[in-house]
Order: structure tokens, then sequence, then C-alpha cells
């Protein structure tokens, strides 16, 4: 019989009861069919028996081999036993003539075991041969040689097809039907897609949470002397590794000589470029078929074991498939199993990492319907689980946050549902400028950019995904940087000073996006819920900022002499960040209460803080001509003027003028410093003349 690897073969010159049979021959321990594609030995899945061979080992068993029914009538004595071989083999069943006989099971080291009949030390009769990986055959057996009918159950592969396109054009045309399913609910078509595309073609996407998570790289040990290795290193024994694109030129140079007759060799022992030459004529020749079948009619949503070919096509990130399945008619509002997130192309075409993913992006957006289609994951958490925060310590005191004078038009709380392609799009941490490609391809489709998924909108996405490329362009194209956030995220300023996304990167790009989005529109001044249990404040994105920066308690209460060398680099950028923020709030503060009559401003700050003043400290009172109890009152926002605080803070006001608050020491003298000292002197002296005006108008009166 042919001995190539599609049968199951074991050496005749093993046998007895002596020594272990081998299992199959010079596979190690793979299932038969798993070999080269294109190789001929993969082309019969069921060897039959080779005559001139079986009457070699038929003179050589001078009896002759036995049939089940002369097993039963022989009337041998079988003894139940175990048979064990230093090299892992083990043999459990039947005995007789000193020979393994009847009913048994024997295993090998390598996973391999076959359970059956047995005759003489052979496989013969029925039985069942099953393989490492899981798969198996079931029927009959001849000395150790599949023979016959049988069952293959394939584990690793579903089945193995050849593209014999002649073949497929005449059953075609004598009647076959094109779509007809088998009883697995595989279609021609989609039997031709698994082949072309197999599982290590899919790339891994965010869409899918396939994307491995980063590890940190070894650190090898730094070679002393250099020079002294290279001396001592034998240079024929270096080994030179190629680059995956070079071999894949050379592969693809090979895979031309179709005509040549290495190319088709037998030989198991194949180089890397010629394996892979076989694997791309393969691929062409299934390519074709592809193509045939649909030019014959295929339906490529008529199939959908295990999916789709499109999302098979997408997947893979073939431009060329995908194009060819769309000119066919394949839909594009399929989705995945709701058990799988009911994923559409779009959102996996969209985390395709690489210029293939924009292509392929483009061309779903001509056939698609709904851009905004969303996926069964809304109740899944964004969390890119960089850093472990304990609860704050800033205590909440119920603070009420800005007045509505303060701040422009409240913006109503969206709804929050699953991902959109959008979102997909924006979470990417790779490939960023292809990542803002497939943004504005969605946007021009007009994708709506102020829908949430997990708490987050897309702007928020790509500030924490850390993607400045796609913040832009999402300003650019109106996305709303006042959309409140839901789950305790408050806005985009928030999730720009928060520490969970700091890492994504440095200072000067950290502050050069408070700009970016205050450019925009984004309002400093907006509320912010804060909750810690049952404790709730309302105050500003500082106190956001604030509030997160007290989360790491380590840098946030430790003396700065005890912190290591990284960890106040830490400190002080965070430092930096919020009083920077800080500037930013009051001068939005200042350009706010500039819209105001500055003396009514002045008095009702007089009104309002000198008698909460008096009850802590000493200080004056307002005159009695200065009464601002007739007119209504301008309700300003209590904050520090310094760091921007307004939550967990006790604030005082400037002593002499009045027109600010601080909430200590170090704030005030900075204050002052910085700029209060002038105002203060401004502002005290406009305090003077009121109170002249005053006494002036008591006494005339």
């Amino acid at each position: 019989m042919d001995g190539g690897h599609a049968s199951l073969s074991f050496d005749d010159g093993a046998s007895g009861a002596g020594s272990p049979q081998c299992p199959l021959e010079g596979t190690g321990g793979e299932t038969p069919d798993a070999e080269e594609p294109g190789s001929p030995r993969s082309d019969a899945v069921f060897a039959s028996r080779d005559v001139s061979e079986a009457s070699e080992k038929e003179e050589e068993e001078s009896e002759g081999p036995l049939r089940v029914q002369d097993l039963k009538e022989a009337h041998l004595q079988l003894v139940q036993g175990v048979q064990e071989w230093p090299d892992g083999c083990v043999y459990r069943g039947q005995f007789g003539l000193n020979t393994k006989l009847g009913y048994g099971e024997f295993s090998w080291p390598t996973g391999e075991m076959y359970h059956g009949q047995f005759y003489r030390d052979h496989c013969h009769g029925l039985g069942t041969y099953t393989w490492p990986d899981g798969s198996s055959f079931t029927g009959t057996f001849y000395l150790s040689h599949r023979e016959g009918y049988g069952a293959m159950r394939m584990k690793t592969r579903l089945f193995q097809t050849h593209c014999h396109n002649h073949i497929v054009n005449l059953l075609l045309d004598c009647g076959a039907d094109v779509n007809k399913c088998s009883d697995d609910g595989l279609t021609p078509l989609s039997m031709c897609f698994l082949l072309y595309y197999p599982a290590r073609s899919f790339k891994p996407n965010i869409a899918e949470r396939t994307v491995p998570k980063p590890q940190e790289p070894r650190k090898l040990p730094v070679a002393p002397i250099l020079s002294s290795l290279l001396m001592d290193t034998n240079l024929e024994s270096l080994n030179y590794e190629l680059s995956q694109a070079m071999l894949e030129k050379s592969a693809q140079s090979h895979s031309l000589l179709t005509a040549s007759p290495s190319l088709c060799t037998s030989s198991s022992d194949k180089g890397t470029i010629r394996r892979m030459a076989l694997s791309m004529v393969e691929r062409k020749r299934r390519w074709r078929t592809i193509q045939l079948l649909l030019r014959r009619g295929a339906d490529p949503n008529l199939c959908r074991v295990p999916t789709q070919a499109l999302f098979l096509a997408v997947k893979a990130g073939d431009t060329d498939g995908v194009r060819l399945l769309l000119e066919h008619g394949a839909r594009t509002d399929i989705r995945f199993p709701p058990q799988l997130g009911a994923l559409t192309p779009l959102h996996i075409a969209a985390a395709l990492p690489g210029e293939e993913g924009v292509r392929i992006v483009e061309l779903l957006l001509h056939a698609i319907t709904d851009v905004d289609a969303k996926a069964a994951d809304e109740d899944d958490t964004y969390n890119p689980g960089k850093v472990d925060l304990l609860p704050s310590s800033l205590k909440l005191s119920h603070e009420p946050g800005p007045p509505r004078a303060y701040y422009g038009a409240h913006t109503p709380l969206p709804e929050d549902g699953g991902r959109t392609a959008l979102h997909v799009a924006c979470e990417r941490e790779d490939s960023n400028k292809y990542a803002r490609d497939i943004v504005r391809l969605l946007l021009s489709h007009r994708a709506n950019p102020n829908l949430l998924w997990s708490g987050h909108s897309p702007l928020s996405l790509s500030i924490a995904s850390g993607n400045d490329l796609v913040v832009k362009e999402l300003l650019t194209q109106g996305a709303d940087p006042n959309l409140p956030l839901t789950k305790g995220l408050g806005s985009a300023l928030c999730v720009a000073c928060d520490l969970t996304y700091e890492h994504q990167r440095s200072m000067g790009s950290r502050l050069a996006l408070i700009d970016r989005l205050i450019s925009h529109g984004a309002d400093i001044l907006k509320p912010v819920t804060l909750r810690q249990g049952e404790k709730v404040a309302v105050g500003t994105a500082v106190d956001y900022g604030y509030f997160k920066f007290f989360q790491d308690r380590k840098i946030a209460h430790s003396p700065f002499h005890t912190l290591m060398p990284a960890e106040r680099e830490t400190f002080v950028a965070r430092k930096r960040l919020l009083e920077y923020m800080g500037l930013q709030l009051r001068q939005a503060v200042f350009a706010k209460e500039s819209q105001w009559d500055p003396t009514w401003l002045y008095l009702c700050k007089r009104a309002e803080l000198i008698p909460s003043h008096r009850m802590k400290k000493k200080g004056p009172s307002l005159p009695k001509g200065l009464d601002v109890k007739e007119r209504e009152q301008i309700p300003f926002f209590k904050f520090c003027y310094q760091c921007g605080r307004s939550i967990g803070v006790c604030l005082l006001p400037c002593s002499r003028c009045y027109g600010i608050l601080t909430c200590s020491k170090y704030c005030k003298t900075k204050a002052w410093t910085e700029f209060h000292k002038k105002d203060c002197g401004d502002l005290a002296a406009m305090g003077e003349r009121l109170e002249e005006a005053s006494r002036w108008r008591e006494e005339s009166q």
C-alpha cells in the first residue's frame, strides 16, 4: 500500500508481544491530514491496500488473517492483561497465543490511542484511532492500516477540499445546486472561505477584544566584552534571521515556478520558502474557486455557520475579498450572535490595524445603511487597567457648585448604549494616523459623535486612548466638548486630567490638550458632580482633578522628601497640571464677571462675605448706606482664586478688599504675588469711595 501520511501505518517489524507498535509514521503525533497543502499525499483521505504489499504480508502469515467470525469460532482462551513498554506505550485488553488478540486499547506516549479489535499484535477489524488534537477515525482496519469504510472526525480542520474548477463547472452544468448546504450547514462558498481564511489570518482587533495585553520586554544581560565573544564564536554556527517581508517576497517569486519539479516534491523536509510558496499556490486556486462560485450564483448571505463570509473577509483584513463579496450582494447589516456582542462588519473594520482597515471601512460605508449601529455591549466597562486607585481622601460637604449665571446652557444627559463603530475607532491605541482616517470617514457619513458607551463619548475615548489626531478631528467636525458623561466621568476636561490616563501623554501634550478643548468651547465652569458613598458635592473640572489627585494617597499625602525620584516627578507633573487648570478657571471667572457691573458685584461680595467672616474673625462691617437688600444680589462663585478648588476646602476672603477667596496661607501668599497685589488696591479704593459717598448721602439727609 502507499506509505503516504494519509494512511494509518504501523511498523510491522515492531509488532509482537515484546515490542510496542509505532504510531502514525512520520507525523510526530499529528493528524494524518494536517500536512502541507497541495501535497500529493493528502489527496486520498482513505488509502487502499496495496495488493503486492498485502500479498507479502499474507505469505509471512502462514495461517492467514482471520475474520471476526473466525475469532469467535476458534474457541481460544483469551485472558485480560496489561503490557507496558519502557518508552511509555501501554496495552490494556485481551491476549491469546502470546499476542494481542481480541479487544483492547493501545496508547502511545505521544497521545495517540487505538481501541478496538486486535489480531496477532495488529490493529485488525473494527476500531477507533484517536490523535492528540481530538481528531479520530472510526472504521475498519487491515493489519494496522485503515481500509474500507469509516468516519473521519477532524478537530483542527473541519474538512479538506481541493479546488478543481473544471469539476465544479461540470457539476454545476449538470444541475448541481451551488447553494446546497451540507449536514453541518455549510455551503460550498462558505467552505472555500473557511479554507481561504485560516484562523491565523484573522487580525487581532479591539472590537472583539482579541488584542493581546502588552508585556514588559525582558531585560537581557549585557555582555561585558563583546569583541572577545565574537572571537570565540564559530561563524559557521551563526543563525541569520530574515524579515517576514523578505520571506514573503521570496515565497511569492518561488510560487511562480509552478513547472518546477522541486515545488511539487513529496519530501517532508521542505524549507520555509517552499512551504510558503505552496501555500500561496493553494490560496490562488481557492481564490479562483471562490470567484467561480460567485459567478455561478453562490449566495454570500446564505450560510451563517460559523459566520457569514463577509465577516471572515473583514476579520482577515482582505480588501479584495470584501470588495468581491459586496459586488455580489453581501449584506452589511449582519451581526454576530448576541453572546459575541452583536458586532457588525463595520465595528470590526474600524478596529483593523493598518491601511487595510481604512480601505475596508470605506467600502462598507458605500453599502451600509446605519453607520451608528450599536453593539450589544452596553453593560461592558471601559477600563484600561493601567492604574489601580483607592477611594479619594477628599472630603465632600455637599457644596452647591458654580451658580447658574457662570456657565452656558445646560446640555441634556444622553443615554448610554452599546459601542458604535466610531467608539471602536476612538478606543484604539494603535496606528493613530489610520484611526484618524477611519474617524474622518465615519464622520463624513454622518456618524453621531455625541453618543455614549460605558459613560464615554467618542471624544473622551480618544482622550483616554492618547490619540490627539482623533481628538482634533472630532472637535473640528463638531463633537461637543461639554457633553456630560455618565458613570462619574464628568466631562472631556475631566478625562483630560484623570490620573488613569496620564500615561498616554507627556505633560506638554496634556497642557496642549486642555488648551485645545477650551479653544473649541469646553466650559471649565460647567458643574461636575462628585460622589463618595452617600456624600455628593458639585464642583468644576478642577475639583474633579483634585478629587482624582487624592486617590493616589502615597504621592498626595507623603512629604516630598520621602518620595522616590520617579514619584517626585509624578507629583510635580500633577501639581503643574492642576495649577494650570486653576489658572484657566480663574481666567474664565474673571471673564464672566467682567460682563457685570463691577461696583454692584463688589457690593454683593462684601454683603455676603463680611457677615460670615466676622463670625470667625473680627473685621469691618458693611456701611449702612450700602445696603443691597433692596436689589437682587449677584450669586457669585465661591472658590479659591489661586488653586481653583471649591470642594473640601475652607475659603476665607481677603480681609482688605473682600474681592477674592483663598483656601490656605500658601494660596493666599501666592495669589498676592501673582495677581492680587494690584487688584486688591483697586478694590480697596473702590470700597473707600463707596463709603465716602454713603456718608455724604447720610449727612446730606
